[in-house]
C-alpha cells in the first residue's frame, strides 16, 4: 500500500517523495536519557527510487505502561491488590512497568534479590526507578506464550510469590512479546478459601444442631420405653401395678397395650389370690377357733391350746369330704355354720 507522501526539495524544485516499510524498534537503553529504556518507530522516504531520508519518532513509552496499569488504577479496574498486567520481550526480558515497583520499591527489590536478581541489577533498577529492560521474567507461563500458546499456569514470579496467570503472545509491528495477566495465589483464591472455611462452619454447626435433634428425638422415642420401665420398677418395688398411657399406634404403643394387658392379668390374678385367701380364712374360723385358726392360718403346723372347765363334744359328720369336693368353699362353710348354730 502506498503512502500519501511528503514534499521535498531539490534544486529549488519541489518533488513528491514517498514513504517506506515502517519499521519499529524494540526497547532499548538510550544514552541522551541517561540510558533509560526508549522505543523509535522509523519510516524510510524515497523519491525516484532512491531513499532520500529517514523520519523518525520516538514512541512515548508513558503511554504503553498507563494502558498496562490502567493508569495506576489497579484496584479500580478490579486486580484487587495484587493484580497487574506484564509484557515481556523476547530476550524475556520485562517491556512494561512492575505495579509493585511503584508502589513499593524497596520491599519489592528486597524480595526480588531474595527470589535470586543480581544486586547489580538491583541497583540499575533503583537508580533509573524503572524494571523495563532489566527485570527477567522467565517463566513457564512466558516460555509458552512465546510458543504462541495460551492459557492459565500457575508459578512463582519475578518476587518469589505463588501467582495464577493467563498468558499469551502478542505480535505488534513486527515485535514479538508475551503478555501476562496475573495475580498472587493467595488473593485470587481467597474467595474459595473463605467459601471453604464458611462450609466448614456451616457443617459444623448443622453437625451440632443435628446431634441435638437427634438427641431430642431419642428422648422422645425412648420416652415409652421409660414409662413401661417405671411401672416395672414400681412392680418390683412394692408390687404397686401401674398402667401405662397408650399414646401412638407404632411399636412403642403395641409394647404399651402388650404392658398394661401383663399388667391386668397380674391384678386379676392378685385378686383371685386374695378372694381364695379370704375364703380359706373364713372356712378355717367357721372349723375352728379364733386362735387356732390365726395359727393355722399363718402356717403353724401344730396348734395347742389350754382351756379350763370345758366340756368338749366331739361329733363325727359322715360324707364330709364329700361335701367339701361337691359344693364350693362358701357353701360348704355356709351349712357347717348353719349346723353350728342349731
Amino acid at each position: 500500500m502506498r503512502n500519501p507522501g511528503s514534499h521535498a526539495w531539490r534544486d529549488g524544485r519541489s518533488i513528491r517523495g514517498t514513504a517506506g516499510p515502517r519499521w519499529v524498534e524494540d526497547y532499548t537503553p538510550y544514552p541522551p536519557s541517561a540510558f533509560a529504556p526508549q522505543m523509535f518507530t522509523a519510516v524510510p522516504i524515497t523519491a525516484d527510487g532512491r531513499t532520500i531520508g529517514v523520519f523518525v519518532a520516538q514512541i512515548d513509552i508513558y503511554t504503553l505502561n498507563n494502558l498496562m496499569t490502567d493508569n495506576n488504577r489497579w484496584r479500580e479496574t478490579g486486580q484487587g491488590e495484587t493484580g497487574e498486567v506484564l509484557l515481556v520481550g523476547e530476550d524475556r526480558l520485562l517491556r512494561s512497568r512492575s505495579r509493585f515497583m511503584i508502589e513499593a520499591p524497596d520491599k519489592f527489590l528486597q524480595e526480588a534479590e531474595a527470589n535470586g536478581l543480581p544486586a547489580a541489577t538491583a541497583n540499575q533498577v533503583r537508580t533509573l526507578g524503572t524494571v523495563i529492560l532489566y527485570m527477567p521474567e522467565s517463566t513457564e507461563a512466558i516460555e509458552r506464550a512465546f510458543r504462541n500458546q495460551t492459557g492459565l499456569a500457575r508459578y512463582r514470579d519475578y518476587r518469589g510469590v505463588e501467582v495464577i496467570s493467563a498468558y499469551g503472545p502478542v505480535e505488534v509491528a513486527g515485535l514479538r512479546w508475551a503478555i501476562s495477566a496475573k495475580q498472587d495465589v493467595a488473593e485470587a483464591l481467597a474467595p474459595a478459601v473463605d467459601l471453604r472455611r464458611d462450609l466448614l462452619i456451616a457443617a459444623a454447626a448443622a453437625a451440632i444442631a443435628l446431634t441435638f435433634l437427634a438427641l431430642a428425638c431419642a428422648a422422645l422415642f425412648v420416652r415409652p420405653l421409660r414409662r413401661i420401665l417405671d411401672g416395672m420398677r414400681s412392680l418390683a418395688a412394692d408390687g404397686t401395678v401401674k398402667r401405662v398411657p397408650v399414646q401412638s399406634g407404632d411399636e412403642f404403643g403395641e409394647l404399651a397395650h402388650g404392658y398394661n394387658g401383663m399388667a391386668n392379668a397380674i391384678d386379676q390374678r392378685d385378686q383371685r389370690l386374695a378372694a381364695a385367701e379370704q375364703e380359706k380364712s373364713e372356712l378355717l374360723r367357721a372349723i375352728y377357733p379364733e386362735g387356732v385358726a390365726e395359727r393355722i392360718r399363718s402356717g403353724a403346723e401344730i396348734t395347742a391350746e389350754t382351756i379350763s372347765n370345758v366340756t368338749v363334744a366331739v361329733a363325727w359328720i359322715d360324707g364330709l369330704e364329700l361335701l367339701g369336693e361337691n359344693l364350693p368353699v362358701t357353701e360348704t362353710r355356709d351349712r357347717l355354720s348353719a349346723l353350728q348354730m342349731h
